[in-house]
């Protein structure tokens, strides 16, 4: 099976999304494994849909990786847990909307699946 340009464009945002969140930004967010951890999950997801030639999902995965950190960015809010330690769900945002664009890609592939 050969790789396309719809499979492989996803996959270049994607590691440069990572490259850039991850290091240059981390200063806003200041995860170490977080970011990865996303980025793994859209990888397996995008490979997964390049292998079932679903390249909506693939593009909406790498999209919902930066929509979701400017989301959890924009939403973020900072606390207190009972300890005494401090918390923020800026992760809780940037993995649900994410998963919310992995989501509508297959929402949208099955569409296109079930109109041809």
């Amino acid at each position: 099976m050969r790789a396309r340009p719809a499979d492989i464009i996803p996959l270049l945002v994607l590691a440069a999304a990572y490259c850039l969140l991850r290091y240059p930004l981390f200063y806003l967010h200041g995860m170490r494994q977080w970011p990865l951890a996303l980025f793994v999950c859209a990888l397996a997801v995008s490979c997964v849909a390049a292998r079932f030639n679903c390249a909506a999902v693939s593009m909406l995965a790498a999209i919902g990786y930066v929509a979701g950190f400017g989301a959890g960015l924009l939403f973020r809010s900072y606390g207190t847990d009972a300890g005494g330690g401090s918390t923020d769900n800026l992760w809780l945002i940037w993995a649900a909307v994410m998963a919310c664009f992995i989501v509508a890609g297959v929402l949208v592939s099955a569409i296109r699946v079930r109109r041809e």
